[in-house]
This record gives C-alpha cells, structure tokens and sequence, in this order.
C-alpha cells in the first residue's frame, strides 16, 4: 500500500511541478517525514517527524502538495491509532492546518503565523 501512494504521489508531483522537477528538494523532505511518521517504531520519532513536517508544511508550497496527495492518509491513521498521544495528535492536526493554510505568508488563519497560532481560538 505504502509504494502503491509513494508511486501515487510520485506521479501527481511530476504532473503538478513538472517532470523535472527533484521531488526530494522542491518538498523539503515531506515524504520522508511522512515515511518516519508510518513507519517509525519509537512513538518520539513519530512525534520528531510530525513536527518536522510541520515546520516544512508551514515554510514550501510543494511540502504542502506533497502531504496533500500522499500524506492525508498517514496523518489520520496518525489521529486514530495514537488518540492518547495529545502531543502526535496536535502535531498531526497542525499539519493538517499548515497543509490546507493556502501557503506560506498567505495569511490564512489569521496571519501567516506557526501551526499554534492557527488552532487556537480567540473569545471576544
């Protein structure tokens, strides 16, 4: 299942970015990041990974394609099966919110901030 979406999401980023581009350096490592998240036995280097991933989903338009055609899939298995882990599941839903932010500096979410700034909500 894991090289029938690699494969997936090999395709679509040539289809997106053209097929030139090197997958590795245009998404900053997001599927990496996303293979730890998967595939990593230690709950830290999940947790590692996730906020790494994070931080690149917040920064590159093309880690945010990357996690959108192949990521989604590992992020909710994320949500699911460590719903007791508060810190991977926070990190899981930032990335989601990075992901779906509209791209870095856009201001979505109220000002281009860091995943946190997004989750939270402001009672006037």
């Amino acid at each position: 299942m894991n090289s029938l979406l690699t494969t997936l999401g090999d395709v679509s980023s040539k289809i997106l970015m053209g097929a030139g581009a090197d997958d590795d350096d245009d998404d900053g490592g997001a599927e990496a990041l996303l293979e730890r998240v998967a595939n990593s036995v230690l709950a830290e280097d999940r947790r590692s990974a996730l906020s790494e991933l994070r931080d690149v989903v917040a920064e590159r338009v093309a880690a945010q394609i990357a996690v959108g055609s192949i990521g989604y899939p590992t992020l909710l298995t994320v949500l699911r099966d460590e719903s007791e882990d508060l810190d991977m599941v926070r990190s899981a839903l930032e990335v989601l919110v990075a992901t779906l932010g509209g791209g870095p500096g856009s201001g979505a979410g109220g000002g281009g901030g860091g995943g946190e700034q997004n989750l939270e909500v402001e009672h006037e």
